[in-house]
């Protein structure tokens, strides 16, 4: 039996359509991926800026730390940064009001800027220690200190708060 074009018309068309619409389909699922992963890249910029920004706080600390020849008063109100520790269990950095200046000590240096404090956690005699090796320790012993600095993003969404611990 033949079969006459009559009978095939509109095959083609349907048959077309439907490989467009899959066509779409996979072009909107590759677009819709690329998408993402251009947000997780952002995303991964900005919390790489704040990491740099809190670490580039902690070394100011540190920097401070070692500059000043008679530290001020630490306090358990941590006025200008310079913290006791806390006695009720609770850290400085969950509760500190970080939108406070008086509160916290800045450390600037071109477009990056990190806030920090400082806690005083105890005083040391690190003479003698074989283990590491410390710059002239004072008659008086050492000062321990706890230095937590909090990095921004520059868009503000992302916050970073790194510690360390620091010998003087």
């Amino acid at each position: 039996m033949l079969h006459s074009a009559a009978n095939n018309r509109g095959a083609v068309l349907v048959t077309g359509l439907i490989i467009l619409v899959v066509l779409s389909l996979i072009g909107l699922v590759a677009m819709q991926s690329t998408t993402l992963q251009e947000r997780m890249a952002g995303n991964l910029e900005q919390r790489d800026a704040a990491f740099q920004a809190a670490e580039a706080g902690l070394r100011g600390a540190e920097e401070w730390l070692n500059s000043v020849v008679i530290l001020p008063a630490f306090d358990s109100t941590c006025n200008n940064g310079l913290c006791k520790p806390k006695t009720d269990g609770t850290v400085w950095w969950k509760t500190l009001d970080w939108n406070n200046p008086a509160k916290y000590r800045t450390y600037q240096e071109g477009n990056i800027s990190a806030r920090y404090i400082i806690e005083h956690v105890a005083n040391t005699n690190i003479t003698g220690s074989d283990s590491v090796k410390f710059a002239p320790v004072p008659e008086e012993g050492a000062g321990v200190y706890r230095i937590i600095s909090r990095g921004i993003s520059p868009n503000g969404l992302v916050e970073v708060i790194l510690q360390t611990t620091f010998v003087r």
